[in-house]
């Protein structure tokens, strides 16, 4: 008996260490995505504003899962034998469906910028996306222990905001010293 017991907490233990994960993920997206908007309203970047969607998607979508994470490991009980473990996969389809709704929104908007577009101030650009870069890499690391479907699929985000940031980076620097305002858009279309 002691020893099933031991078991039991092992498990308890594995989750807190995931809800830690999982909060700091969230908070992370939650208040660079504030910083990214402001900053890529400031510096007029569209791709910046795209990512800044996309990590608000991001963050609504960690914060899901982290709610049905807790509610997820609740004990087993006479309604659901299972237990709550398919929240997990529900809050991985929502993730899904706000990524796709946010990106349809960012194509709407950056469409028409391809055709007039607006010269971003490419210094402030290259100085949120180094910052991006190190926030993504840092979150991703922090994630890639995760076991969890929600963890490896929030691993995944910083991964595709890891390659955003480097697009933004890249596009950035080249706009610094030649003028193709338009890559901006390409760049925030290409992140949907």
């Amino acid at each position: 008996m002691g020893h099933h017991h031991h078991h039991h907490n092992n498990c308890q233990h594995h989750h807190s260490h995931t809800q830690q994960r999982m909060s700091f993920a969230f908070w992370l997206n939650f208040i660079f995505a504030i910083i990214e908007l402001v900053g890529g309203f400031y510096v007029n970047s569209m791709s910046i504003m795209s990512d800044a969607l996309h990590d608000f998607g991001d963050a609504f979508s960690i914060g899901i899962a982290w709610l049905l994470e807790k509610k997820s490991l609740k004990q087993t009980d006479q309604r659901y034998s299972y237990g709550y473990r398919r929240y997990s996969t529900i809050s991985a389809v929502l993730t899904s469906i706000v990524l796709i709704v946010g990106s349809s929104l960012i194509l709407v908007e950056s469409l028409p910028r391809l055709f007039n577009p607006v010269q971003p101030e490419t210094n402030g650009m290259i100085l949120l996306a180094m910052l991006g870069v190190l926030v993504n890499g840092a979150a991703f690391i922090r994630m890639k222990s995760g076991s969890s479907l929600n963890e490896k699929v929030l691993t995944w985000h910083f991964v595709e905001d890891l390659l955003g940031w480097g697009l933004i980076l890249v596009s950035a620097v080249i706009m610094k010293f030649i003028t193709i305002p338009a890559l901006d858009s390409v760049v925030a279309i290409f992140i949907s």
